[in-house]
Protein backbone atom coordinates (compact mmCIF):
# COMPACT_ATOMS: atom_id res chain seq x y z
CA UNK A 1 0.00 0.00 0.00
CA UNK A 2 2.77 2.05 0.57
CA UNK A 3 4.64 1.75 -2.43
CA UNK A 4 1.39 2.79 -4.07
CA UNK A 5 1.84 6.16 -3.30
CA UNK A 6 5.08 6.45 -4.76
CA UNK A 7 5.33 8.88 -7.48
CA UNK A 8 1.30 9.71 -6.96
CA UNK A 9 0.06 13.27 -6.73
CA UNK A 10 -1.13 14.84 -3.92
CA UNK A 11 -4.91 13.47 -2.72
CA UNK A 12 -5.64 15.64 -0.27
CA UNK A 13 -4.99 19.13 -2.01
CA UNK A 14 -6.07 20.98 0.70
CA UNK A 15 -6.75 24.78 -0.86
CA UNK A 16 -4.34 27.30 -0.06
CA UNK A 17 -1.50 24.75 1.53
CA UNK A 18 -1.24 22.35 -1.33
CA UNK A 19 2.01 22.05 -3.13
CA UNK A 20 0.48 21.38 -6.31
CA UNK A 21 2.39 19.56 -9.31
CA UNK A 22 5.51 21.53 -7.97
CA UNK A 23 5.24 19.21 -4.68
CA UNK A 24 5.12 16.22 -6.39
CA UNK A 25 8.33 15.07 -5.46
CA UNK A 26 7.21 15.24 -1.62
CA UNK A 27 4.63 12.94 -1.60
CA UNK A 28 4.33 10.58 1.15
CA UNK A 29 2.07 8.51 2.26
CA UNK A 30 -0.94 10.56 5.06
CA UNK A 31 -2.46 7.64 7.22
CA UNK A 32 -5.72 8.58 8.73
CA UNK A 33 -5.67 10.01 12.15
CA UNK A 34 -9.13 8.59 12.76
CA UNK A 35 -9.85 5.54 15.41
CA UNK A 36 -12.32 4.20 13.33
CA UNK A 37 -9.19 2.92 10.98
CA UNK A 38 -7.20 2.00 13.89
CA UNK A 39 -5.49 5.30 15.07
CA UNK A 40 -4.95 5.40 18.37
CA UNK A 41 -2.69 6.99 20.66
CA UNK A 42 0.82 6.17 20.05
CA UNK A 43 -0.63 3.72 17.01
CA UNK A 44 -0.68 5.00 13.27
CA UNK A 45 -3.59 3.29 11.39
CA UNK A 46 -2.93 0.43 9.12
CA UNK A 47 -1.15 1.29 5.56
CA UNK A 48 -4.21 0.44 4.19
CA UNK A 49 -5.64 3.32 5.46
CA UNK A 50 -3.15 5.87 3.99
CA UNK A 51 -3.45 8.19 0.92
CA UNK A 52 -0.89 10.07 -1.30
CA UNK A 53 -0.30 13.67 0.25
CA UNK A 54 2.56 16.54 -0.18
CA UNK A 55 4.73 17.52 2.45
CA UNK A 56 2.43 20.38 2.92
CA UNK A 57 -0.77 18.70 3.09
CA UNK A 58 0.28 16.16 5.26
CA UNK A 59 1.79 18.65 7.94
CA UNK A 60 -2.17 20.45 7.38
CA UNK A 61 -3.26 17.13 8.39
CA UNK A 62 -1.42 15.97 10.98
CA UNK A 63 -0.50 19.74 12.88
CA UNK A 64 -2.46 22.41 11.25
CA UNK A 65 -5.00 24.38 12.43
CA UNK A 66 -8.14 22.97 10.64
CA UNK A 67 -10.69 21.29 13.44
CA UNK A 68 -10.81 17.54 13.54
CA UNK A 69 -14.14 17.52 11.20
CA UNK A 70 -12.56 19.23 8.28
CA UNK A 71 -9.54 17.20 8.59
CA UNK A 72 -11.81 14.01 8.55
CA UNK A 73 -13.41 15.16 5.78
CA UNK A 74 -10.87 16.07 3.82
CA UNK A 75 -8.77 12.60 4.12
CA UNK A 76 -12.28 10.99 3.62
CA UNK A 77 -13.02 12.25 0.54
CA UNK A 78 -9.42 12.35 -0.85
CA UNK A 79 -9.15 7.93 0.18
CA UNK A 80 -12.55 7.50 -1.74
CA UNK A 81 -10.84 8.93 -4.60
CA UNK A 82 -7.32 7.38 -3.79
CA UNK A 83 -8.91 4.40 -3.16
CA UNK A 84 -9.93 3.33 -6.90
CA UNK A 85 -6.82 4.28 -8.10
CA UNK A 86 -5.15 2.08 -5.63
CA UNK A 87 -6.93 -0.89 -5.50
CA UNK A 88 -6.55 -0.16 -10.10
CA UNK A 89 -2.96 -0.76 -9.64
CA UNK A 90 -1.97 -2.90 -6.71
CA UNK A 91 -2.04 -6.68 -7.50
Amino acid sequence: MLKACKGQSCYLKVPGVCLGAAGNDTVVPCHSNQQAHGKGMGLKAPDQFTVPGCRACHAWLDQGPADRETKFKTWNEAYSRWVEVRDGEVV
